[in-house]
């Protein structure tokens, strides 16, 4: 079951394992946030190079030395097994983790949905979404 919970993450350690298109996308959704993070992986996407002045870039493959001081992990990386041991890692010693292939694996989501219950007649123009 999820709760929905809404974290301050200035203070916290964010590491992504994967420099793939999908740790791209992690990384940028950090860095709309305000967060510098790190990023693992032997191998980066073109993309990086436009943000690598704004995070902290390792080449190298996953070694639990790298997440073991952080407080959220994105395991991105195109190897299932690799993504399985961090993801069981992680949850081994309560950190946050989003594994990328395995949502049940994962302890926080990777997308957010909005919900809107309605109790009664209402007027849809007085709603307005914020971007948290």
């Amino acid at each position: 079951m999820l709760y929905p919970i809404n974290l301050n993450i200035e203070n916290m350690k964010i590491t992504i394992i994967g420099g793939g298109k999908v740790a791209y996308r992690k990384a940028t959704n950090f860095l709309d946030f305000g967060k510098k993070v790190t990023v693992v992986s032997k191998e980066f996407v073109d993309e990086f190079k436009m943000i690598e002045n704004e995070i902290e870039i390792i080449h190298d493959g996953y070694d639990k030395k790298y997440i073991k001081d952080s407080f959220v992990v994105v395991a991105a990386t195109n190897n299932k097994d690799i993504n399985h041991k961090i993801g069981v890692y992680c949850n081994q010693n309560g950190k946050l983790v989003n594994v990328v292939d395995d949502k049940e694996l994962s302890n926080y989501p990777s997308k957010v949905k909005y919900v809107v219950d309605f109790f009664g007649p209402t007027d849809l123009s007085a709603l307005e979404f914020h971007h948290m």
